[in-house]
């Protein structure tokens, strides 16, 4: 009966739920804005906290539980005895969580219109219906950014591991070396890396440790054209958008364009550009073979590769292959 994550960037079912409740019981978060509201979300109710650091356990005036989670919820569960909440709480749990995955669906799911740019959640459904096992199989890697709020809503796993995001600190470029990390603890899972093109821009030489060690990952690039989401705070704050844009950087757009698209290819990885219509052809089956190979723009009439516009660069999923091939590059 997992309804979502809660808070800021949690679920409809999730936050209406906390905002009923009579307790919260609260297991190893720092409890911050994010997951609070500003602790507006669930301030009616009473709050415990298990908690190894004790710092965190005391906040909110909370019950607190200093201990591990594991030796704590055993304790609880067995004090409890058996108790359980009322039918109609249950009842209506169901109902929301029912209710929240429909509008997943939805919002994962509905083609984007002729001429318009995908939203992040189309470009999540994209990955996510390339492959039927995806929820069980894959595992994605984010940090920073709007992606971490629409993946916690949006990404559907059903296995433990399988969402990896290090938003504590928005730690900008963690998510190619995260990503690497992570492959090679699990080499057998799929390792799906979506990532802005500002964090990219951070570290993403880690690309050619990947090539290096024969650890294939999986990378979903968006461009927006420069740190988007930090341009979009320095206006929230009352300031005039500065050097957070290709757009508006003071070299001039036209000078500083790049092409992050041709620098994957640079370090022989092979990459396809995808556009959120074309399923899993697109995504995970077909590759450009970076040893003198075409890339290919899968439906150009709603292709993400616009100056403007986000692309999604990808590994492929048939080919674990990821080294040299000759001394071309992708024209």
């Amino acid at each position: 009966m997992n309804v979502g994550g809660i808070g800021v960037t949690g679920s409809s079912a999730a936050n209406e739920l906390a905002h009923a409740s009579d307790c919260v019981l609260a297991v190893g978060t720092r409890l911050q804005d994010f997951t609070t509201g500003s602790n507006t979300l669930f301030k009616q109710a009473g709050l415990v906290a298990i908690n190894a650091n004790p710092f965190d356990a005391l906040k909110q005036d909370a019950v607190a539980v200093e201990a591990d989670a594991r030796p704590a919820l055993e304790a609880l569960s067995e004090a409890l005895g058996d108790w359980r909440a009322l039918p109609q709480w249950t009842t209506r749990a169901h109902r929301l969580a029912n209710e929240w995955r429909e509008t997943v669906a939805h919002v994962t799911n509905t083609p984007v219109a002729d001429g318009l740019l995908p939203h992040e959640a189309d470009v999540i459904g994209a990955v996510q219906r390339s492959d039927d096992d995806s929820p069980a199989e894959d595992i994605v890697v984010c940090a920073a950014g709007t992606l971490p709020a629409d993946l916690q809503k949006l990404w559907r796993t059903s296995e433990p591991g399988g969402y990896h995001v290090e938003y504590g600190y928005s730690c900008m470029g963690y998510e190619v070396a995260g990503g690497l990390g992570v492959k090679l603890a699990r080499p057998e899972r799929e390792v799906i890396v979506i990532v802005g093109d500002g964090s990219y821009l951070m570290m993403n030489s880690e690309l050619a440790t990947s090539v290096m060690l024969g650890a294939k990952l999986i990378v979903v690039l968006l461009d927006n054209r420069g740190f988007g989401y930090i341009n979009r705070l320095q206006q929230a704050c009352g300031g005039a958008p500065f050097n957070n844009l290709i757009g508006d950087c003071r070299q001039g757009g036209a000078r500083c364009a790049g092409d992050r698209f041709r620098d994957a290819c640079e370090i022989a990885w092979r990459v396809v550009g995808a556009c959120v219509g074309h399923r899993r052809a697109a995504i995970r089956d077909e590759a450009c073979a970076c040893g003198g190979s075409k890339l290919s723009d899968f439906d150009r009439h709603r292709s993400l590769a616009t100056d403007r516009g986000r692309r999604m660069v990808v590994g492929s999923r048939r080919t674990g292959d990821f080294g040299p091939r000759g001394g071309g590059r992708c024209s």
